[in-house]
């Protein structure tokens, strides 16, 4: 099951971190701005810093956060944190996923493309002829395919490290089950 969350952009994981629940939500809170006006974001984008790491809301028992970045990226990962406490510390189940609006896109993107590829498959299959122009489609599929998977896979990395070095963590291992 591990090996498909390589071929799309979505992560589940579990990291191992040796702070209590309640301090890990309180070392994410100190570093997360919960409420960012459409200004502020502006002006820190002009300014190209901010004194926070992410963005997002904390609850009682976890979070929803994002890094902040000074580029634009639609792909960045929105990351949700649930915390257990466990008697060397906490374990924390991360989901790493895209904005619900980019889904919807790539999902429309990739299926419209789909279609059409299939559709040309077909009408080769049964006119024998193959033209070049009808190629295009599926390097348009491949495009989507790389853009949206690489641009997710490259920001879940930076935020997944980001995050593991502010609360000391690790990824759980096979040695921990």
């Amino acid at each position: 099951m591990k090996t498909i969350y390589k071929f799309i952009p979505y992560e589940k994981l579990t990291l191992i971190c040796p702070y209590r629940s309640t301090e890990v939500l309180d070392i994410i809170a100190d570093n997360t701005e919960m409420d960012r006006s459409l200004k502020r974001q502006f002006l820190e984008r002009i300014k190209m810093r901010s004194d926070y790491m992410f963005e997002g809301k904390i609850t009682d028992k976890g979070f929803e956060i994002s890094r902040i970045i000074f580029y634009r990226n639609s792909f960045l990962p929105v990351m949700i944190g649930e915390v257990r406490d466990q008697s060397f510390g906490s374990e924390i189940d991360l989901t790493l996923r895209m904005n619900w609006l980019v889904i919807v896109f790539g999902i429309l993107w990739m299926g419209i493309v789909s279609v059409i590829c299939i559709s040309i498959l077909v009408f080769t299959v049964f006119s024998g002829e193959v033209e070049s122009m009808l190629m295009m489609p599926f390097g348009m599929w491949l495009f989507g395919a790389v853009l949206f998977l690489g641009g997710f896979k490259f920001e879940s990395v930076r935020s997944r490290k980001r995050l593991m070095y502010l609360l000391n963590a690790e990824e759980k291992g096979d040695y921990y089950q």
